[in-house]
Order: structure tokens, then C-alpha cells, then sequence
């Protein structure tokens, strides 16, 4: 890297892993990064883009179709502080109704900053910030910020071994030595919403079609193989 960082943020977003990589690299970097006088930026809080000088960012992708459906499931189940429906709509009508704001979620991540607490981008039914629902998509911004990201994974890499070589990266890229709080033994079992691979593989082909086409730019880029870490270049 041609400047060593001074700061290190995950941008998270809803349902692409988060918090898998929580606990398998973020969590365990926090004490080493501390004590080497890295400012951490907590992204659990789903801020969106943060714009700061030298700052080393770690994001993940999936697959808008998967991450469309663990969405709704989540609403469902009354995640995000919610509460639990009396009578939840169809996964479909959900979409339909609900689709200027989760359509390309990923790619507005990207070009979103969080202003309000109070408010979030995650919750389509209660206390959603209208700021999200205002983006206006930049595909040239949105892909710039993506590629710039320091390390990139997509979903199907989200496993124990890779976790282990991306914080070697992460550590070789800070300089710094000390991995005394790294736990090379631990493993972590996927947050995988309840329900959500059901409703998945209950979808037709006419329904995956339309969900990838109204996430066009989630697909373009998820697609796009070369955006993402690659453990043999390491």
C-alpha cells in the first residue's frame, strides 16, 4: 500500500455476512489495532460509507437473490428491534411493496452515510431513514467506492480459512507484528435467518429473474470475479 492506513472500518451490510466476519476477523482485530493506535470505526451500526483519508475498509457481497430473501425473513421473524408481524405479507407482494427501498441495497450501502442513530437503512416497516430511501444512484461512484475497498469478499468466501488469510493481509498491510489476540482455532457457524433458505428454494425461475433484474447493479457487480480478495495473491 502506498500509504500505511491510519483507520479501519467493516462496512456492513444487512444480511451479506456481517456478522460472520464480526466474529471471525473484526472482533479479533480490535485489541491489536487498539494497541497500535488504529482508529476502529464500529460498522455494526450499518453506517454506510465513511470518507476518511488513509481508512482501510473490509466489506462483503452476496447474492442479491439470497440477500433479498434473508431480508424479508429477518422483517418477519421481527429482527432489527422490531416486532413480529400479526399478518406478514408474501415474500413477492413484500418486494413489491417495499421495492424502492431494496432494490441494488448493496450498491446504496455505498453511497449512503448514516447521519441519525436513531435511524437505519435495514427496517423497511419502522424507523427507516428517509435518506436511504433518497439516494440517487451513482453506478460510477458506487463501483469507484467498491473497488477501493482494501479487502472485498463475496459471500461463498466467507469460510474459516479464508478468514485466517485475510487477517494476515490486514495485518501485513498495517505493519504490524503483533497477533497475540489472534485465535487461529476459531471457527463460527452462519447466521442464517430462520426460514430463508426455505423460501429460497421455493422460488421459480420467473421470481429469481426478476429479483436480479430489479437488483441490476447488485448483479452486475457481484458478478464481477476480479473485485474480489484473492487468497492466491496473497
Amino acid at each position: 500500500m502506498e500509504n500505511k492506513p491510519n483507520s479501519f472500518y467493516h462496512l456492513q451490510i444487512a444480511k451479506c455476512g456481517g456478522t460472520y466476519l464480526n466474529n471471525m476477523i473484526i472482533h479479533q482485530l480490535f485489541n491489536i489495532l487498539k494497541n497500535n493506535n488504529i482508529a476502529y470505526i464500529d460498522g455494526e451500526y450499518h453506517l454506510g460509507w465513511k470518507e476518511l483519508e488513509n481508512n482501510y475498509v473490509v466489506s462483503s457481497l452476496r447474492d442479491p437473490v439470497k440477500r433479498t430473501v434473508s431480508h424479508y425473513a429477518y422483517w418477519k421473524n421481527g429482527g432489527q428491534n422490531g416486532t413480529i408481524p400479526k399478518n406478514p405479507i408474501n415474500f413477492i407482494d413484500w418486494v413489491e411493496l417495499n421495492k424502492d427501498f431494496i432494490s441494488n441495497y448493496q450498491i446504496k450501502n455505498f453511497l449512503y452515510t448514516k447521519k441519525n442513530f436513531d435511524l437505519n437503512p435495514f427496517n423497511p416497516t419502522g424507523g427507516l431513514d428517509p435518506d436511504f430511501l433518497t439516494i440517487k444512484i451513482d453506478k460510477n461512484t458506487a463501483f469507484d467506492r467498491i473497488k477501493s475497498v482494501n479487502v472485498l469478499l463475496k459471500d461463498t468466501q466467507l469460510n474459516n480459512q479464508t478468514c485466517k488469510t485475510v487477517i494476515k493481509k490486514i495485518l501485513k498491510d498495517f505493519n504490524i507484528t503483533d497477533s497475540f489476540y489472534i485465535d487461529n482455532e476459531r471457527k463460527y457457524d452462519h447466521n442464517i435467518t430462520k426460514g430463508s433458505v426455505e423460501l429460497y428454494n421455493s422460488l421459480t425461475k420467473q421470481d429469481i429473474d426478476y429479483l436480479y433484474s430489479l437488483n441490476n447493479l447488485d448483479s452486475e457487480i457481484y458478478f464481477s470475479e476480479s473485485i474480489y480478495f484473492n487468497t492466491q495473491d496473497f
